[in-house]
């Protein structure tokens, strides 16, 4: 019974199956050391996550999303005004924090919101695309701009320089795809009001809002310990109820990328005169960044190319593809109560990864 079970868990799991399958094909193939397998985790974002998880189950079980999100759904007009309010505050603030701690705060607000199922992961695919959409424009904006900026030696205005078109213009565009996306139909909440009482109310906001104020300072740290400790004193129930195989799956995914990008060789692949023009560099970070996500693209291809803003800019749009590009799309569509949510996702990137693409290659020449 306990092994129908497991079998069962796998199959639903079948993202965390297929990760932890590929760890076991690397720990094979390139025997890498503890060393190197802590090296390659991104403590921060693993540690921001699992924070996450813990305040979203406390906030969920208290019912303030619920009251929170109806609350904002009250002053929208309509399902789209509300969707474009929640993708202009995801894409304006992945300008000055990465991407991911933007997910954090309009993310859960999508997930209590009292609109239909479907229209819901609709809004959850479209934040996931505002937040990389958001990051090109700064170079905080995710992990790799960082890493890339530092490698150009350049200053901040000239690095960014090139971004800025194709950002006016995605942003422009994404506004309109989600016009498209998401109808203007009535968004109204149903059943009894939500009531809670005001203590519950301002405890409450002050663990959302602390927890999330800490993050952008970089004290993620402090963040992850008072936000543990808290619950553990308030709501013990939380770590019961949160979802461990979203913690297993992140960790995985740290792992898988980072020792891909450490011992993936790709230069069995590309010549060095396809990764040392700007469009080769560009289409061959697009590329990667299916398979090994936008991170351990950038980490890879730093070590190959001087092309660092092309690499940056091929980084960014490829994360506007597939799922597994970037921790930002995993983090939206795993949050989902969706069927088949992994391949619907597709079903909304792709026609926006293409535009992305097109648009950002149009500019290259420019």
């Amino acid at each position: 019974m306990n092994f129908v079970r497991f079998c069962k868990f796998f199959v639903r799991e079948w993202l965390l199956s297929l990760y932890a399958l590929l760890f076991l094909l690397l720990m094979i193939f390139y025997h890498p050391s503890i060393r190197t397998l802590f090296s390659v985790l991104d403590v921060r974002a693993c540690l921001s996550i699992f924070g996450f998880l813990v305040v979203l189950q406390g906030l969920r079980d208290t019912g303030f999303l619920r009251w929170l999100a109806n609350r904002i759904a009250e002053r929208s007009s309509n399902a789209r005004q509300f969707a474009l309010a929640m993708v202009a505050g995801t894409a304006f603030l992945a300008v000055f924090v990465t991407n991911d701690l933007a997910l954090f705060t309009f993310v859960p607000i999508v997930i209590a919101a009292p609109v239909r199922r479907d229209l819901k992961f609709r809004m959850l695919v479209l934040l996931a695309l505002a937040a990389n959409v958001g990051a090109f424009l700064s170079p905080v904006g995710n992990p790799q701009k960082i890493l890339l900026w530092q490698a150009s030696s350049t200053d901040v205005q000239h690095f960014l320089k090139p971004f800025m078109l194709p950002f006016a213009l995605l942003i422009m565009g994404l506004f309109s795809y989600t016009a498209v996306l998401v109808p203007p139909v009535p968004i109204s909440v149903e059943g009894s009001p939500i009531v809670l009482d005001r203590n519950v109310v301002y405890e409450n906001t002050l663990v959302f809002s602390g927890y999330l104020m800490l993050l952008f300072l970089g004290l993620w740290w402090i963040g992850v310990f008072l936000a543990v400790c808290y619950f553990i004193w308030r709501h013990p129930g939380v770590f019961r109820r949160m979802d461990w195989a979203f913690v297993a799956l992140i960790l995985l995914l740290f792992m898988d990328f980072g020792i891909l990008s450490r011992y993936f060789d790709i230069s069995k692949f590309f010549s060095e005169k396809v990764l040392s023009s700007e469009k080769g560099a560009f289409l061959v970070s697009v590329l990667l960044t299916q398979f090994l996500s936008d991170v351990a693209t950038a980490i890879l291809l730093e070590h190959y190319s001087s092309q660092y803003v092309a690499i940056a800019m091929g980084a960014t749009v490829g994360a506007l593809g597939l799922v597994i590009a970037s921790v930002a799309n995993i983090i939206s569509v795993r949050l989902s109560t969706e069927r088949r949510k992994y391949l619907r996702f597709h079903k909304y990137s792709l026609p926006f990864f293409i535009f992305a693409l097109t648009v950002v290659w149009l500019t290259m020449s420019v």
